[in-house]
């Protein structure tokens, strides 16, 4: 190529030169990396190839000068609007038209359009561009290595994005080495992942290409296979192509990996190419503003300016609130009752079946010609033919059809056959119609030459219905359609023999209306000859205008019918051919045949003037008459001429409209608008201030005509003027750019604009000055309603509106009849939809628009049933809406409606009955009550009822307002019908004065927010609360669209129940029970679930369920999860077989279950196939969940188990690899069990309560705390844990003040902490029973005697109760026994000494003779039962227990040396005291300080809480004394004249402490101790940490553990998240129960979500501090430190000083677990640092089999807590619980411990 005497021939730079091809070309185009503004190069490998290429080229023009000059002005303008603000806008502005954006940007980006244009030899310039690109590219700005390159940075995103993994499948070479500008990826939805990316800002596209698939070279069958035409398909439908900008940041590139992953796993984003964003008018104006304006943004630097903007703007939307409030508060909105209840009309007979039942008695015999078939008038006249053929004797139905629009006869033919109208006639239409081919409006229609009859059939009758409607036809063009078409007709009937012609006039020759009837006879035409007046018509028409003009015709279509009547009957009697004329009014829908509702294919009109009314093309009609509007069904027009046709009728003109009498059975057209804007509003299709505005319109115009002209030309025909003015425009501009304007936009304004001057056109035959009325034969059918005729018309008007290239469907009725509440557009359209609203406060403006977002953020729809809204028009008392509880969002959803229909229904905001649950949760329950919702307790009636029910109710039937009650009282779980309860509504029977209107209320979701958490709880799990945070997290996650798609929910009321003060409630209820079945409805997406289910087909599926007639709607998800998650498929399976039609074929058990407390039917007769493959499927399902769950109830039995319950045999069906799922595991659970439903038909009442037994009872004593221990519980008499009923709640509550940290509320978050750990229901009042204490054996009397010689007469005790008590320690083993009252043997005396001495006299006479055992006895806290009495066969003596606690005196304090002297009888809590009067402490403080002794302490080696500063007790001991028969054993260490003190260590001999500690009385009995004492600490200080988990914890422990001692808290330690749950709820006891302590605990959770710490998976740890000042602040300080390294955070003093304090009181808890037939205690070892990650895990493995083994109900409960620590390891302590309630002697299944093994 060498134009102009330069070359390219210049070394190629970039080393590759193609794939090795024969041609490679290389462009350098706009969007190119080398781009030259267009050009290319093709490297050419043989010689004579490009030869021949170079001849072609030197044939071809060169590219102009000024082409080039274009190429480079556009390259600027797209250079341009890469910016972000201009690119914006210019999206914004292009979607707004209409276009698809993708499709612009690619077509002017496309260096050329046509074949032409690439057919040019390059210009000079663009030679020079080309040569300079080339000689300035380096090589190595394509080298990876090279960091300035573009290039290098894209492959470097590239490899980025593709080593983090996409997720899907990637057009690449692996390492983005291909991928400069884009990176392609495959999946199976381009235009959803697309527009999820673009939503998230990443411009990703689908569609913008310009690549093509070679169909002939890849269908060649030479090609290899990579070549295949479906790979290219392939690619071509499922390629999404990635940005790789050179600006983008790598943190940006991962975030598009993540972004990728996302789209490609959400499955409900809509299809729809790019996002809704861009047609927001409102930034196409502002964008368009500032390109236009560029000085605009020079004002922004203006800060007060800004504010001047921002306040007239926010004033400006203020005054526009205030505007659109006013117009949406018109009274006019408010709907009439009627035509509600016309949407809920019965079915009527329709179709074939009308015309049937309604014989002519007429014959025609023969053939039938008839023209405008495909009309409307015509193709009712057509369908009444054919339905009436064998009656009329009809044996050929001949069509004449013109060609239209391309289309031949033939396909014109089919099309009318196939369409809906026609559906029940299709084998008479194919017996019986053919076409005939002409046009009525040429001449000789058309035909060439003359035609004879072509069928064989006689002709016996012509009915012409063709004609050309429009008014407003010049008078040449309406002669030649109404009257010549009209006379060819007629001479084409004479010449076919035709025995009869039909002609379809119009009422309206009667050019004006009368006061009187108008007759059937032709109308007079004064001295005008109508021949002469069709002459002057088809020449220059002046006289024939002068003439309608004098006559009063309003348009040249009535004055044409008036002449061409006169002709026709002038004409045919000329010829003797019988003729008949059918004069229709303006014929409206169809009333019942084809269909109901039928308009045919174009709106007109009636119809035509709703559908311009609802698509905004007219805004008004003069509606200055309310005089009956002369409208006619077209099935009534049709059967009228189909009558007249063969022969009916005794005049020859047929008044085809409504007769005078029957006038006032149509409604006016006046009265046809207001309606149908209400229609309109409800349906949403309008919004409230612009129905208030149209009505005043209305009003306004129907009062002055004046009034009407204005507005008339304001707002209909000058927005349709300017409208058309603006296609034109933009045709033209686009033309110039080689585009068009979108033909759908186009013609609709082309409609518009020449619709805009209907309503004058519509004014002399819709509302005259005089009534149109007329003398008529035809009479309405049977069941006529107004209401109902003319909800008809409008839900045909509305359907051309929707679509207006499509009538009204079959069932467009019903489809109307689902009104859409909400359905997320925008915030901007939330908001104006909130905020107009009328007549409410700002504060119930803003909850709606709170709503209608967080409903947005879900993707949920919200429809209503319309016909069920009739019942809240007709209320003639309180109402009470009773709904189904399926969700949290049951109450917002109901809410919403009633708020939204407001201003059209007499409804007002329903006060909720909500649980008291919400009251708790703050902003939420503030919010609710802000509301008017009042909370009522939910469960507990049966005992403690609610005391303020009744004025709660009383309250709301004073406010006048609707009452929501959810009578199930909780959500189903698994959508079953649950038994309805009735404690609210006896308050409101009791209390009320008048008679209150139940209304069911329906509500049916596809997905919920709670599936899977519901899903969760009938697998056995527990239910989580209600939280603040939860409420906030899910907030977050809307407010970044993470929230999935919703779908749909439907809501549907009932009719209404009467509630009398002699109603029966058990009869009432059942109703309710059962319309609220009845009303639930399914989509597609319940059918889906029910096909993966039962694993049918889904056809299968919607088959069965058509033939169950069953409605199935279509899902709102606009890509459903396929497969579904199991959570939302079992709630959508079930929530259909609750249908009454699938139910009743189930087991009647099983239909039981699915909905509670409903009598079972028999379904009659046999179903349909596919019903009965449907509910075999699911009985086959049903019948093995059965079987499994009988065989684990026969194993439970076997296992010991004496009551199977439901709870415990689903445990067992889950646990059991029984492949049973979940759901039908707790149905058959409720079966076999034989619980939660009734045993007799109506609604299952249960079980009688039964009065409760008379107990003696006394009020709990405040008085001051006495030490007396309990015998069989742990601890003291006057304090344990007790159930009880609080305000109707179940709570737990200490019986006494001595643990301030519990405070005096009611532990309900204790209660409910036992039931959701062990999985188990609790009961308040079923408690183990107090027994009587049994009597023991009287003491021998030589054991007395003994005994009395030894010691005084007052230390010995030989009653039952001090003998049992002194033979049982507080361990688990012990207090069961007695719990239980099981025999055994005790002590036969207990001897109580006060001095050493007589402590050796009991030991010296238990040695003498015969003797007796000694035991002795301290504060009986040990857990190995070492205070039992072996049973007579190891030992026949004699037993005396030796009570140790009369030896509990301090001997004496010497603070110098830091000892002292103390009896071993002493308790922890009395030593503690005593030596805080010496300032000195020892430091020992063990959990059971309160009870256990220093002589117990020695005697079992203990140790204390804070063990990290005192030590062990092995630590504290310096010296013992020790009793024993031989005497007393003392080893003194010392100076013996320095009695008072004692040294801590001798280098000789065996220790005597070091033999005694740990010996548990082995030896001896310890009576006195000396003791390490010291200084008491200047400072005590309490802290908390809270760690994210336990593992984290646990090595923070280690940690400390690695400190000096001297660094280390005085107590350390640590608990796992099940310890920290229970020391929070037993806090509740304290904490103030007031909503500002809620909202303060709710920012505390909130605050720890945010620092990534949960409560439910959170370990804390308790801190003690003691020392000196400067002490502890070095230990706070080396805490703190840790702390922080390992992301703990502080959680207070309080907490620290709570959770040491609450270990005493924790261990009260075992006793109480016991009441409740639950088994505690604690698993405690020594475990080195080493293993210590594996013994908490292997002892919950080990638990949990154990637990499972032994068939035990729920689950255990088990926590841990670290609580000593050493050196070389850590001692752990593991309490553990576990539901008995099926066992009678449940101590010995577990005399085994489960073996841990880590």
């Amino acid at each position: 190529m060498e134009p102009s005497r330069r070359s390219l021939a210049a070394p190629w730079p970039m080393g590759f030169r193609g794939h090795g091809a024969d041609v490679s070309l290389f462009s350098f185009g706009y969007i190119k990396t080398l781009s030259a503004l267009g050009g290319g190069v093709a490297w050419v490998q043989n010689a004579s190839l490009r030869q021949r290429m170079q001849q072609l080229q030197q044939g071809w023009p060169v590219r102009s000068r000024a082409q080039r000059l274009w190429t480079v002005l556009r390259a600027f303008v797209f250079k341009a609007f890469l910016t972000p603000c201009l690119y914006g806008f210019l999206e914004s502005l292009v979607t707004t038209l209409g276009f698809d954006f993708d499709r612009v940007i690619v077509a002017w980006t496309r260096g050329f359009t046509k074949l032409e244009y690439i057919r040019q030899r390059p210009s000079v310039p663009l030679l020079e561009t080309l040569l300079w690109r080339l000689q300035s590219q380096h090589k190595a700005a394509f080298e990876d290595s090279s960091l300035q390159s573009s290039v290098a940075r894209r492959r470097g995103l590239a490899k980025q994005m593709l080593a983090a993994g996409l997720g899907a499948e990637v057009v690449s070479l692996g390492d983005g080495a291909n991928s400069w500008w884009l990176l392609p990826i495959l999946c199976d939805n381009p235009r959803q992942v697309a527009q999820e990316l673009l939503m998230r800002g990443f411009d990703a596209t689908s569609t913008s290409t310009q690549l093509q698939r070679v169909q002939s070279l890849a269908s060649s069958a030479t090609r290899s296979a990579a070549l295949r035409a479906s790979d290219g398909e392939d690619f071509m439908n499922r390629v999404v192509y990635l940005p790789l900008d050179p600006d983008l940041a790598p943190s940006a590139a991962r975030q598009l990996a993540e972004a990728v992953k996302d789209a490609l796993q959400s499955s409900d984003a809509p299809a729809r190419g790019r996002p809704a964003s861009g047609r927001r008018v409102l930034v196409t104006l502002l964008g368009g503003a500032l390109v236009a304006w560029p000085s605009l943004i020079s004002w922004l630097p203006s800060l007060w300016l800004i504010w001047s903007l921002l306040l007239l703007a926010l004033l400006l939307l203020f005054l526009a609130a205030k505007v659109a409030q006013c117009l949406a508060g018109d009274p006019d909105l408010r709907m009439d009752p009627k035509l509600l209840q016309a949407m809920s009309a019965l079915p009527k007979v329709e179709g074939v079946a009308f015309c049937r039942e309604r014989p002519l008695k007429l014959r025609l015999e023969g053939a039938v010609l008839l023209t405008g078939a495909t009309g409307f008038v015509g193709g009712g006249i057509l369908f009444n033919l054919l339905a009436r053929a064998e009656e009329l004797g009809i044996t050929r139905l001949v069509l004449l059809v013109r060609q239209r629009r391309g289309q031949t006869l033939e396909d014109r033919i089919r099309q009318l056959r196939d369409g809906e109208m026609f559906r029940e006639l299709r084998e008479t239409f194919d017996k019986v119609v053919v076409g005939l081919e002409g046009d009525v409006s040429l001449r000789n229609f058309g035909w060439t030459e003359d035609k004879t009859w072509p069928q064989k059939e006689p002709l016996t009758a012509v009915l012409h219905c063709a004609g050309d409607v429009r008014f407003q036809q010049p008078m040449q063009k309406a002669a030649v359609s109404l009257i010549s078409a009209t006379l060819q007709m007629q001479q084409l009937a004479s010449k076919w023999k035709a025995k009869r012609f039909l002609f379809v006039s119009t009422a309206f020759v009667h050019a004006q209306p009368s006061s009187e009837a108008l007759e059937e006879k032709l109308v007079e035409l004064r001295d005008f000859d109508p021949m002469e007046l069709y002459r002057d018509a088809m020449s220059h028409g002046s006289w024939a205008k002068t003439a309608m003009h004098e006559l009063g015709f309003p348009n040249t279509y009535t004055f044409a019918k008036a002449i061409a009547e006169h002709l026709v009957i002038r004409a045919c009697d000329a010829e003797a051919l019988d003729v008949k004329i059918v004069r229709p009014s303006i014929v409206g829908p169809a009333w019942a045949f084809p269909y109901t509702g039928w308009a045919g294919e174009k709106p007109s009109t009636i119809v035509g003037a709703g559908a311009l009314l609802a698509r905004r093309g007219v805004r008004v009609f003069r509606d200055g008459f309310d005089h009956p509007c002369p409208v006619v069904p077209v099935d009534l027009v049709a059967e009228l001429a189909v009558k007249g046709l063969a022969g009916g009728g005794d005049s020859r003109i047929l008044h085809a409209c409504l007769d005078a009498a029957d006038a006032d059975k149509m409604p006016s057209f006046r009265f046809f608008t207001k309606r149908f804007y209400q229609l309109l509003a409800i349906k949403g299709f309008m919004s409230l201030p612009e129905l208030g505005f149209n009505m005043k319109l209305l009003r306004w115009c129907c009062e002055s005509a004046t009034v009407f002209y204005h507005v008339h030309a304001l707002l209909n025909v000058l927005p349709m003027q300017i409208l058309d003015f603006v296609r034109i425009f933009l045709e033209k501009a686009l033309a110039i750019f080689g585009q068009s304007l979108s033909r759908r936009f186009s013609s609709t304004v082309r409609i518009l604009a020449s619709c805009s001057t209907l309503p004058m056109q519509y004014h002399p035959f819709s509302s005259p000055s005089t009534c149109w009325r007329f003398r008529s034969s035809l009479r309405l059918p049977e069941g006529w309603g107004l209401y109902e005729y003319l909800f008809i018309c409008c839900t045909a008007g509305y359907a051309f509106a929707e679509n207006p290239l499509k009538g009204p469907g079959r069932h467009q009725a019903k489809r109307f009849t689902e009104i859409r509440v909400f359905s997320h557009e925008s915030a901007l359209s939330d908001a104006f939809s909130a905020f107009v609203h009328p007549q409410v406060s700002l504060f119930y403006a803003f909850a709606a628009f709170v709503v209608r977002l967080a409903l947005g953020w879900q993707r949920l729809t919200v429809s209503v049933q319309g016909a069920s809204l009739a019942v809240l028009t007709d209320l003639e008392a309180p109402l009470v809406l009773c709904p189904q509880h399926r969700s949290i969002l049951d109450f917002v959803l109901i809410g919403l409606v009633c708020f939204q229909f407001q201003p059209l229904l007499p409804i007002q905001l329903p006060q909720v009955a909500a649980d008291a649950e919400f009251s708790n949760l703050p902003l939420l329950g503030w919010a609710l009550g802000g509301l008017g919702a009042f909370f009522v307790r939910r469960g507990g009636g049966a005992v403690q009822p609610d005391p303020a029910l009744r004025a709660k109710v009383g309250r709301f039937l004073q406010s006048g307002r609707p009452l929501e009650v959810f009578l199930e009282g909780l959500r189903s779980r698994g959508r079953r019908q649950l038994r309805l309860r009735t404690g609210l509504l006896k308050a409101l029977r009791d209390i009320s004065q008048r008679t209150v209107q139940l209304v069911p209320l329906a509500l049916s979701y596809e997905l919920l927010p709670e599936d899977e958490s519901l899903y969760k709880e009938m697998c056995g799990q527990p239910r989580d609360p209600l939280s603040t945070l939860g409420l906030l997290w899910w907030v977050l996650r809307g407010l970044r669209g993470e929230l999935p798609a919703l779908g749909e929910a439907h809501l549907s009321f009932g009719s209404a129940q009467k509630l009398e003060a002699s109603s029966d409630l058990d009869t009432l209820v059942s109703e309710v029970q059962r319309q609220l079945v009845d009303l639930t409805s399914v989509t597609t997406l319940h059918c889906q679930a029910l096909a993966e289910t039962l694993e049918l087909p889904l056809p299968k599926v919607l088959e069965a369920m058509e033939a169950s007639q069953l409605p199935v709607r279509p899902s709102r998800l606009a890509v459903p999860p396929s497969p579904l998650p199991e959570a939302a498929r079992w709630a959508l399976a079930l929530q259909a077989a609750t249908l009454p039609p699938l139910r009743r074929r189930l087991p009647r058990a099983w239909g039981r279950w699915l909905v509670e407390g409903l009598s079972e039917e028999e379904p009659g007769g046999a179903p349909p196939a596919s019903l009965a493959e449907l509910c075999g499927a699911f009985c086959a399902q049903l019948q093995t969940a059965e079987a499994a769950a009988r065989l684990c109830s026969e194993a439970l039995r076997r296992s010991g188990v004496q009551e199977v319950t439901e709870e415990h045999l689903l445990q067992e069906l889950l646990s059991q690899d029984t492949a049973v799922p979940p759901p039908l595991a707790r149905g058959a659970a409720c079966v076999v069990a034989a619980k939660g439903f009734g045993a007799f038909g109506g609604v299952a009442k249960g079980k009688p309560r039964q009065p409760s037994a008379v107990t003696l009872l006394w009020p709990a004593q405040e008085a001051e705390l006495k030490d007396e221990e309990c015998l069989d519980r742990w601890g003291f008499k006057d304090t344990k844990f007790v159930a009880q009923y609080v305000d109707g709640r179940p709570a737990a509550q200490i019986t006494s003040q001595r643990y301030k940290a519990l405070g005096r509320q009611p532990l309900f978050q204790l209660w409910e902490l036992f039931q959701r750990q062990l999985c188990v229901p609790l009961n308040v009042r079923d408690v183990l029973p107090e027994r009587p204490l049994f009597e023991l054996p009287q003491v021998p009397t030589a054991l007395r005697e003994a005994l009395e010689a030894a010691l005084p007469a007052e230390r010995l005790r030989l009653d039952s109760f001090a003998r049992i008590r002194a033979g049982a320690g507080h361990g688990l083993a012990d207090v069961w026994r007695l719990r239980s009252r099981e025999p055994g043997r005790f002590f036969d005396a207990v001897v109580r000494p006060e001095s050493e001495a007589e402590v050796e006299a009991l030991l010296q006479a238990a040695a003498r003779g015969d003797g007796f055992g000694v035991i002795p006895v301290g504060g009986r806290t040990n857990v190995t039962s070492a205070t039992k009495c072996p049973p007579f066969e190891v030992d026949p003596r004699p037993m005396v227990a030796l009570d140790m606690r009369g030896l509990s005196r301090v001997l004496w304090v010497n603070a110098e040396d830091g000892v002292a002297m103390i009896e071993a009888g002493i308790t922890g809590v009395e030593l503690k005291k005593a030596l805080e009067l010496f300032s000195v402490t020892m430091g020992m403080e063990p959990d059971s300080m309160e009870l256990s002794t220093l002589g117990g302490w020695i005697a079992t080696r203990a140790s204390g809480m804070k063990r990290a500063r005192y030590g062990n007790i092995e630590d504290m001991v310096l010296e013992v004394r020790l009793a024993t028969p031989g005497g007393t054993i003392w080893q003194r260490h010392g100076d013996p004249a320095q009695a008072e003190t004692s040294i801590g260590r001798a280098s000789t001999n065996l220790a005597l402490p070091g033999l005694v500690l740990g010996s548990e009385g082995c030896l001896g009995v310890v009576t006195a101790a000396v003791v390490r004492v010291r200084p008491l600490p200047q400072v005590v200080e309490y802290q908390s940490v809270l760690f994210p988990d336990w593992d984290r914890g646990a090595t923070w422990m280690r940690e400390v553990a690695r400190l000096p001692a001297c660094l280390r808290p005085a107590s350390c330690r640590l608990m796992d998240q099940n310890q920290l749950q229970l020391a929070q709820a037993l806090k509740q006891g304290s904490a103030q129960n007031s909503a500002l302590a809620n909202f303060r605990a709710s920012l505390r959770d909130a605050f720890l979500s945010w620092k990534g710490v949960s409560l439910s998976e959170a370990a804390a740890v308790t801190l003690v501090f003691e020392g000196s000042r400067p002490e502890v602040k070095l230990q706070k300080q080396e805490v703190a430190r840790l702390v922080s390294n390992f992301g703990g955070l502080w959680g207070g003093s309080a907490s620290g000083a709570a959770g040491y304090a609450l270990t005493f009181a924790i261990a009260y808890l075992r006793d109480f677990g016991l009441d409740f037939r639950i088994l505690s205690e604690s698993l405690e070892t020594m475990v080195p640092w080493s293993r210590i990650s594996e013994v908490w895990p292997a002892v919950q493995a080990a638990v949990r089999e154990r637990h499972k083994e032994l068939r035990l109900p729920g689950k255990p409960f088990m926590s841990c807590r670290m609580t000593q620590l050493y050196d070389e390891g850590t001692w752990p302590s593991v309490p553990w619980a576990s539901s008995q309630s099926s066992r009678s002697r449940p101590l010995r299944i577990w005399s085994t411990p489960p073996d841990v093994r880590c």
